[in-house]
């Protein structure tokens, strides 16, 4: 079983991709990392396990949240 695409499936990636637009290498692996964990932990912990796409547009949101809160604060610092 593949753990963010189920049985032999790759999941959608479109929206992750929109919301990942200009991200670098790390992000990117990051969002793939952080994907994978939380499925892991909700399918170790049994909680409700989600589609690949899903977990993997909350890890970009995520990433994009953390990206603009450091460049609020960037902002706030030098103006």
């Amino acid at each position: 079983m593949k753990l963010l695409g189920g049985e032999n499936a790759t999941p959608d990636v479109s929206m992750t991709a929109q919301l990942s637009e200009k991200f670098c290498c790390a992000d990117l692996r990051r969002i793939v990392n952080d994907a994978k964990m939380q499925a892991a932990w909700d399918l170790h912990t049994g909680g409700k396990v989600k589609g690949g796409a899903a977990y993997l547009e909350q890890a970009a949101k995520a990433v994009k949240e953390m990206q603009n809160e450091v460049d609020d604060n960037a902002a706030s610092i030098y103006t």
